[in-house]
């Protein structure tokens, strides 16, 4: 044990109660929320030093509706046993060690929020997105592949945060579907082809990052035109090369050029 609050052996506990696995009710637990019932609803351990895989049982906690366990050491895999949490909003696995594929049993959850950034996982996005998810960001992993058809018909999300992968392919025109976008970030991986015109029905938009990719042709002025509304950075591979090689896509709009991994 090597939490730095309120773990098993650890000091740093003002209430003996608090302590994972004391002989309190667990309701008592740090980082632990019951509802009147008494069964467990939150579970919430942020940068508690907490190491080693996440237990399967951990899909038996039927009420459970936010699983946050964000900056600490977790290693293994995400485990299938989750796709039993039928109330589950929130998932918030950012900053830990976690490997393996993204399990398919999570697209049974009702998800809202679905945080898988900063971890060591591998193999392509499945087709996870129910209709209620608004938050997506499996960033800084190594996710590879195309995006599934089935992200647009989340057609209620806000923010998309794919950078740091391994991604590629063109970007689909459905994004249009997703009206309520207000965050796109795709940074740092392989999509390539032309910027959709239909990029340009994204009124909500208000960040749209995709430097470090292969995009090529030109901005369309529809995506140029949202600055007249909400969007208020943009970025592409829109500078020339100091060896004096054109830039990879031409935008005269961005608020930011970079190089990118032009050779």
């Amino acid at each position: 044990d090597s939490w730095s609050k309120c773990g098993i052996s650890t000091l740093s506990c003002s209430d003996e109660r608090e302590r994972f696995l004391s002989e309190s009710s667990e309701c008592l637990w740090h980082g632990v929320t019951c509802n009147d019932e008494g069964f467990i609803i939150s579970l919430e351990l942020d940068r508690v030093g907490m190491n080693g895989a996440m237990p399967f049982e951990l899909g038996s906690l039927a009420y459970l509706g936010r699983l946050v366990l964000p900056r600490n050491q977790l290693t293994s895999t995400v485990p299938s046993s989750l796709g039993s949490l039928g109330n589950l909003l929130e998932l918030d696995l950012f900053d830990n060690k976690i490997s393996g594929t993204i399990p398919t049993e999570l697209s049974q959850l009702p998800l809202k929020i679905l945080h898988l950034s900063t971890n060591q996982l591998s193999g392509s996005l499945p087709p996870i997105f129910n209709p209620d998810l608004e938050i997506l960001d499996v960033s800084v992993n190594d996710l590879d592949g195309t995006l599934p058809e089935e992200l647009f018909d989340a057609t209620l999300l806000k923010e998309v945060n794919l950078s740091m992968n391994r991604f590629s392919g063109t970007l689909s025109s459905d994004f249009d579907r997703l009206s309520g976008l207000r965050k796109l970030l795709i940074g740092l991986n392989s999509f390539s082809g032309d910027v959709p015109i239909s990029f340009g029905d994204l009124k909500s938009l208000e960040i749209f990052h995709a430097t470090y990719n292969d995009l090529t042709g030109s901005m369309p002025n529809e995506v140029c035109d949202l600055l007249d509304f909400r969007l208020k950075r943009l970025s592409t591979d829109c500078a020339s090369t100091g060896s004096g090689r054109p830039a990879k896509i031409a935008c005269s709009c961005c608020t930011l050029c970079l190089e990118g991994n032009n050779p």
